[in-house]
């Protein structure tokens, strides 16, 4: 999250305002018992990263352009339809999230609906609101720490991709297979999938 790339995506943001919006309890929740794996901290299992609002799917693809040149839209792949419909949008307004730096366990090769049902599961069973990343917020936090620490999450050995809130043309949107070549933003063509599962984000 401190690369001079992501800095540059949230250089017109009020540094000092965005700390602020952060819980007084931080520090408590990263070092805490993470919900899904209790033997490990929230910090190990989760990637905190603050979305800019004037972040988009394009505009992260620029950024992530310094590191894949070879890819005209800065993307291993991304699928035109999402570009056309997803492209342009951006966030309501700056956030911070926490995301899970891994799929959930037992959400590959299930259908959309059973893995959003283990989020809400997740969510009741904790008492903290995880739900679905969207397609923007997975991206951008996998690219986050790439762009930081070189780290490939969601890749391969094996297969990761992690299914979003968004259709696009009646396609659920996947992100993930994250290689040497970029990140990928697919459809998912069919509904149940051993290298797709479901990631969960938390927003502050």
């Amino acid at each position: 999250m401190g690369s001079m790339v992501w800095e540059e995506a949230v250089k017109d943001e009020d540094l000092e305002e965005e700390w602020r919006s952060l819980p007084w309890n931080i520090a408590g929740i990263l070092e805490g018992r993470c919900p899904i794996f209790p033997e490990k901290r929230v910090t190990d299992t989760h990637m905190l990263v603050r979305l800019p609002k004037t972040l988009t799917l394009k505009s992260l693809g620029e950024l992530a352009k310094k590191y894949f040149s070879a890819n005209d839209t800065g993307y291993r792949f991304i699928w035109s339809a999402i570009i056309q419909e997803l492209g342009d949008k951006s966030i309501d307004k700056s956030q911070w999230v926490l995301m899970t730096k891994d799929v959930l366990p037992g959400s590959r090769n299930k259908s959309y609906d059973e893995q959003k049902k283990i989020v809400a599961d997740l969510a009741e069973k904790s008492l903290i609101s995880y739900e679905v990343p969207e397609t923007l917020e997975a991206a951008a936090c996998i690219l986050s720490q790439y762009f930081g620490s070189n780290i490939h999450l969601f890749s391969k050995n094996p297969w990761t991709y992690i299914r979003c809130k968004e259709k696009v043309q009646d396609y659920q949107v996947v992100v993930g297979g994250f290689t040497p070549a970029g990140l990928g933003v697919y459809r998912s063509l069919i509904y149940d999938d051993d290298s797709i599962g479901v990631a969960a984000l938390r927003k502050f």
